[in-house]
């Protein structure tokens, strides 16, 4: 008789749903295809960067409005990390533009910012195994020799949620 206790409890966990493992929020792919330098300029309150983004389709705006600088010394793969997020502000950030203002650095200077994303579980029909899961923005630029000029170069990386 236990066995058959057994087999009608697996027959109704089936029929009810079992947690799924599958993951279907990293499925939707990369949140950004592009990410440009539109602008760049100093004044008294340092250099003003202003970027394009390519993103997504259907990530609301409301996801895009809840992403922070965050202070990090190494990004997912152990990379070293020259992050400039304390003396950095964020000043905007929807689905085609990112605004931030860094401290004025000389020519040559390099440094590196790390813009974190939500859970997208949160803002879309999807899901996943878990805690929240985050995804980064890593910006690396370089100051050029002249005002407004500046080199970036950006990565993403997708940080699961704990278990």
């Amino acid at each position: 008789m236990r066995y058959g206790y057994a087999i009608y409890l697996v027959v109704v966990a089936l029929m009810l749903g079992c947690p799924s493992r599958e993951d279907s929020c990293a499925r939707l792919g990369d949140t950004f295809s592009d990410v440009r330098v539109d602008t760049v300029y100093a004044d008294s309150l340092g250099a003003h960067w202003s970027l394009q983004l390519e993103t997504l389709p259907g990530l609301p705006d409301a996801y895009f409005a809840a992403a922070g600088l965050i202070r990090v010394d190494r990004d997912q793969r152990g990379e070293a990390l020259r992050n400039l997020a304390d003396s950095a502000g964020l000043v905007h950030v929807d689905r085609e533009r990112l605004e931030f203002v860094l401290p004025q650095l000389p020519a040559g200077a390099e440094g590196d910012l790390v813009v974190q994303f939500p859970d997208r579980r949160d803002y879309v029909t999807c899901s996943h195994p878990g805690s929240g899961d985050h995804w980064w923005l890593i910006l690396h630029f370089r100051y050029g020799n002249t005002a407004g000029a500046a080199d970036l170069t950006w990565a993403e990386q997708h940080r699961r949620g704990g278990y």
